[in-house]
Order: structure tokens, then C-alpha cells, then sequence
């Protein structure tokens, strides 16, 4: 350091640092609002896709020869808009098991902090809906036995599901 340098005033300093925080927290904030934005428009479409299947297993044990109360959903794999580029979509099973833990490689490391007891995750919102009309929904998927996403719907609770400890932990009703 030489004579003609100096310090800058703490005082400055302190100021600037703030406006910067202040204009860094309003820009996540923006950011925040529009990822929410993303994520409930992106819920509202594998909601809507969901459901439609869990419809079509009812039809089928209504309208088939099957006797069995218990019968696959089909899982809807397609990709959900993201955002309002046209381009831009996630894959299916971000919202169903969480989005990708970026700290943590493997398929069954996933942060779900976006979701509470209040905005649900989208197959918890449907396994509720399933209770209220006396149907079980489960995810019995097991990454240990397959690389399939495996849904079933029941007529009646299905303790074998129920006690397998998963790591998704969907295999079990919230009562």
C-alpha cells in the first residue's frame, strides 16, 4: 500500500454493501416469484394429466372383466411446460418426487422445500382426493428393483405396500 492509498470510509462501505443486498434480495425475490409462478402452472398440468389417468384405471375396473380392486395408473411421462418460453419444460417426476438435489447425486436425493402441508406435492393432493371417494392411490416404485414409476389404485388400504419402507415414502396413505 503505498501513502497516496487509503482506505475507503467504513461508513461508505456499510452503505454500499447494503444497497447492494437490498437490490440483490429484491432481484431474488422477482426470481422466487416467477420459479412459484413456473411450479404452480407446472403442478396444475401433471394435476390435470394424474387425474385423467387415475379416471381411466376407474373406468377400467368398472368397465372390464377384471375382478381385481387393485390396478396400475399409468404414469403421465410427458414433459410440463416451464415458464413462458416456448421451449422450456421439466420432466415429469420433478414435481412428482421433487426437483434434483443439486448437492446430492441420485435418482432418490430430492428437495421437496418448495412443498408443505399447505401446497402439497401433486401426487399427495391426488392420493387425498383418492381417500375422500374411499379409493387408495400408492407409489410402490422401487428404484432397488427397476427403473419403472409404478402407481396402483385400491379399492380397499393395502398393508403390503404400505409396510415396504420406500425411499419416496408415497406408498403410504397421510391420514
Amino acid at each position: 500500500m503505498t501513502t497516496e492509498q487509503k482506505f475507503p470510509d467504513v461508513d461508505d462501505m456499510k452503505k454500499k454493501l447494503a444497497e447492494r443486498l437490498k437490490v440483490k434480495g429484491e432481484e431474488n425475490e422477482e426470481k422466487k416469484k416467477v420459479f412459484m409462478f413456473n411450479l404452480e402452472k407446472a403442478s396444475a398440468e401433471y394435476y390435470d394429466n394424474l387425474l385423467n389417468n387415475i379416471y381411466n384405471a376407474t373406468d377400467y375396473m368398472k368397465n372390464s372383466m377384471n375382478t381385481n380392486g387393485c390396478v396400475y395408473v399409468s404414469v403421465p411421462t410427458q414433459r410440463l411446460k416451464w415458464g413462458e418460453e416456448e421451449d422450456k419444460f421439466i420432466p415429469w417426476h420433478w414435481l412428482h418426487y421433487g426437483f434434483p438435489d443439486r448437492k446430492k447425486k441420485g435418482w432418490w436425493f430430492r428437495d421437496t422445500k418448495f412443498w408443505d402441508e399447505k401446497n402439497q406435492m401433486v401426487f399427495r393432493k391426488l392420493q387425498k382426493v383418492c381417500r375422500e371417494h374411499n379409493y387408495y392411490l400408492y407409489d410402490i416404485s422401487d428404484p432397488q428393483k427397476g427403473n419403472k414409476t409404478l402407481l396402483k389404485l385400491s379399492v380397499t388400504r393395502v398393508d403390503e405396500y404400505e409396510e415396504v419402507d420406500l425411499w419416496h415414502d408415497l406408498n403410504r396413505q397421510i391420514e
